[in-house]
C-alpha cells in the first residue's frame, strides 16, 4: 500500500520534531519535509507535491491561511489540515474558506491525528467537533451571498451527516436579509424532507430572521404542510410563539380559520398560541 506523504509546517521546531517523531512510527505515513513558515511551505509543496500538509496558522513571513491558498493553487492533489492552538472563529472560517480540509487543535490525540490524516487523504473533511458548529454559525452571521454559496457547496458535497446538520443550523443564522430569504427558499427547494425543520428552528432563535418567518409560512403553506407531520409540528412550534408577536391578532385569526378546515397539528397549534400569549405578556411586563 502506498504511503501518505506529509509535509509538516510550524514555526516552532519542537512542534515539528514532536509530530515527526510520532508520524515516522506509522507504517502508512512518509514525512517528505518540514517548513517553518508559509513561504517555505509553498516552496516545499512545489518541490515534493505532498498528499497532506499539516499547517500551523500563526507564522512569520506568511501565515497559514495565505499559505493554504497558495499551496492549493499550485498542487490540486494536496490537502491541507490546519493544526493549531487557536480555536477562535475569526481564524477558523478563513482557513476553511481558503480550502483547508481539516482543522484540528494541537492537543488532538495522536491516534485521532493519524485518523484525520487518513480521512482527509480519502476525501473527507475533518473539523474539531468543539469548533465546527460555532464556526459555521458565526460565519453565517457575518456572511453574505458568497458565504451562502459556500455553505450550499459544502452541504451538497458532504457525506458526513453531522456536518450536514451543522450546515443546516448555520443557514438559519444569517444576519443579511437577502441571504435569509435565499435560505428560506433553499429549505423548500433543496433541503431533504427529513431535515427541512432544522434551519427553520434555528431561524426562530435569530432576531434577524424572525420578521421573515410568518410571511414565509403563510405564503408557502401548501408546501410546508407536505413536511412529515412530526416535522411540520416542529416548524409550527418554532415559528408561531416568536413570529406571531408582531401581529398576534392576525395570527390567532389565521389559525382559528385554519383549525376549522383541518385537524393537522391542531394540538401543537393550540400550545404554540398559548406560548405566543405568554411571550406577549412577558414583553408587556418588561
Amino acid at each position: 500500500m502506498a504511503k501518505i506523504s506529509v509535509l509538516i509546517v510550524d514555526d516552532h521546531g519542537v512542534v515539528r520534531q514532536g509530530l515527526r517523531t510520532y508520524l515516522e512510527l506509522l507504517d502508512d505515513i512518509d514525512i517528505v519535509g518540514e517548513a517553518e513558515n508559509g513561504l517555505e511551505a509553498v516552496k516545499q509543496v512545489r518541490r515534493h507535491q505532498p498528499d497532506i500538509v499539516l499547517m500551523d496558522l500563526m507564522m512569520p513571513e506568511m501565515d497559514g491561511i495565505e499559505a493554504t491558498r497558495q499551496v492549493l493553487a499550485i498542487s490540486s492533489s494536496t490537502k491541507v489540515i490546519v493544526l493549531t492552538s487557536f480555536a477562535e472563529d475569526d481564524l477558523v472560517f478563513p482557513a476553511i474558506e481558503a480550502g483547508a480540509a481539516g482543522y484540528l487543535l494541537k492537543d488532538v490525540d495522536p491516534a485521532n491525528l493519524h485518523q484525520a490524516i487518513r480521512a482527509v487523504h480519502e476525501g473527507e473533511v475533518q473539523l474539531h467537533p468543539d469548533i465546527m458548529k460555532s464556526v459555521l454559525q458565526v460565519a453565517a452571521l457575518g456572511g453574505d451571498e458568497k458565504t451562502f454559496a459556500w455553505l450550499d457547496q459544502r452541504f451538497q458535497s458532504s457525506q458526513i451527516e453531522h456536518e450536514r446538520m451543522n450546515i443546516l443550523v448555520a443557514l438559519g443564522c444569517f444576519k443579511e436579509k437577502g441571504s435569509l430569504q435565499n435560505a428560506l427558499q433553499y429549505i423548500l427547494d433543496t433541503v431533504p424532507a427529513r431535515n427541512k425543520f432544522v434551519p427553520v428552528v434555528a431561524m426562530a432563535s435569530n432576531p434577524y430572521a424572525i420578521p421573515l418567518l410568518w410571511d414565509w409560512y403563510v405564503s408557502n403553506l401548501e408546501q410546508v404542510e407536505q413536511f412529515h407531520p412530526m416535522f411540520y409540528e416542529r416548524v409550527v412550534a418554532a415559528i408561531v410563539p416568536v413570529a406571531g408577536m408582531d401581529n398576534p391578532k392576525a395570527v390567532n385569526q389565521f389559525f382559528e380559520d385554519y383549525m376549522q378546515k383541518t385537524e393537522t397539528a391542531k394540538e401543537v397549534i393550540k400550545l404554540s398560541l398559548e406560548r405566543l400569549e405568554i411571550n406577549l405578556r412577558m414583553r408587556t411586563a418588561n
